[in-house]
């Protein structure tokens, strides 16, 4: 298989349940790089929430915010951000919806929520903001989380503004706002070209539904077993699920065993 770089989402896919990486995939994913393959984190997490995660398999590329800001080998090669002004447009829009819980927003300053409950230690540095007075400051993305689903009004008003996109995660009630030209898919590329080869050379491996455009565009989409019924159609492969070792035994079988 000619892969030169693997890509990973976090949440879903390279991480367990518990939040944790397995002793196996980690010692798997060092013999891919022994081997001489890139390794690639594709999060929507912002850099500091996945830091505890990527300092444990030194990735040579992270993608973080969904597309938002690419760093390779420790450059940043872009960022993409929403205007201050639609920023603040936004988040009057999305509080003024009945079963707002909370608005949390990467700016490109800091990370701010109006969630005042107890804190995940990976979200530990973000800043309480009530957004009584607008922000205005330009940011990587926004996230908002609901009490029931609201899908469809999170549709209209990413529909008012045609320069950004909205993304819904699974079993959350939550949806992310962001730049529209800020995906997996293209950040990866990015990132690919950068390093000299290009993504159909690149295998992507994750769970939802902000994982379809990589999992859609790379020459091999590994789909995790625990992934969502679009991402397990659009991928070529189906491996176990992440608390079974998936991406190890994927990674075991098809291309460390050549």
């Amino acid at each position: 298989m000619d892969v030169k770089m693997l890509a990973f989402d976090l949440d879903g896919t390279l991480l367990r349940s518990d939040k944790t990486i397995s002793g196996r995939t980690l010692s798997v994913l060092e013999r891919c790089r022994q081997k001489g393959l890139y390794l690639a984190a594709a999060t929507s997490r912002s850099e500091k929430a996945c830091q505890r995660y990527t300092e444990q398999f030194r990735p040579d590329v992270i993608v973080s915010s969904g597309g938002s800001c690419v760093r390779c080998r420790g450059e940043i090669l872009s960022r993409c951000l929403l205007p201050a002004e639609e920023v603040d447009q936004l988040t009057m829009q999305i509080m003024s919806i009945p079963g707002n819980m909370s608005v949390n927003i990467e700016a490109d300053n800091g990370y701010y929520s109006n969630w005042d409950g107890p804190s995940h230690p990976d979200y530990a540095h973000a800043v309480f903001y009530d957004f009584s007075a607008p922000l205005s400051r330009p940011a990587y993305k926004l996230t908002a989380y609901f009490s029931a689903p609201v899908r469809e009004e999170m549709e209209r008003i990413a529909a008012a503004h045609p320069t950004c996109r909205v993304l819904e995660y699974t079993g959350e009630n939550a949806y992310q706002f962001a730049r529209a030209d800020a995906e997996k898919s293209i950040a990866l590329k990015k990132a690919a070209e950068h390093l000299g080869f290009t993504l159909a050379e690149t295998a992507a491996f994750g769970d939802d539904h902000n994982d379809l455009s990589m999992i859609r565009q790379c020459r091999t989409g590994v789909a995790m077993g625990n992934a969502i019924p679009e991402v397990k159609a659009a991928a070529d492969f189906v491996c176990g699920t992440n608390d079974e070792d998936g991406i190890a035994l994927w990674l075991e079988h098809f291309l460390l065993s050549e």
